[in-house]
């Protein structure tokens, strides 16, 4: 392993240790999430953000998708109800994009909206990585099954 590819493994160390959030409502969908970074979304003149910004809620859920493009290798677009939105900016994308093909499910939500002529202000979105549940807090031990049963 050479230093460059250790240095960009262990630069995912923070995410991963995140401050998690013990309230549902701080999560998307009610799940159980760890919140990961708060970022502004780039590109907001040139996608749906006006079309749709009237409608835009504070807490409102985004899906952020993995694309791979020949001129961005690491690009999330962030989207709310089919409308895209703009992208994860640069400062952040790489570390969020290694997580994603990964496998970890990342969502976001909107933390807060201004009106405002500086695009960078406009949106701010907290980022979340979804909590795998274990299965034995979620399914019954066989034995407790079939007490219940009968």
């Amino acid at each position: 392993m050479n230093r460059r590819h250790f240095l960009k493994s262990i630069s995912i160390i923070p995410l991963l240790i995140a401050e998690k959030n013990t309230t549902a409502q701080n999560a998307p969908d009610h799940k159980p999430a760890i919140r990961l970074h708060t970022s502004a979304i780039t590109g907001l003149h040139l996608f749906d953000a006006d079309k749709v910004w009237s409608q835009l809620q504070q807490g409102d859920t985004l899906t952020l998708t993995r694309e791979t493009r020949d001129t961005d290798q690491h690009a999330i677009s962030v989207n709310w109800n089919g409308y895209r939105l703009g992208y994860i900016p640069d400062s952040n994308k790489r570390s969020l994009a290694f997580l994603m093909d990964k496998g970890h499910k990342l969502r976001a939500k909107v933390s807060q909206l201004q009106q405002n002529d500086d695009p960078w202000e406009k949106i701010e979105i907290d980022i979340y990585r979804e909590e795998p549940v274990h299965p034995s807090l979620t399914t019954k031990h066989p034995g407790e099954q079939q007490r219940l049963a009968a």
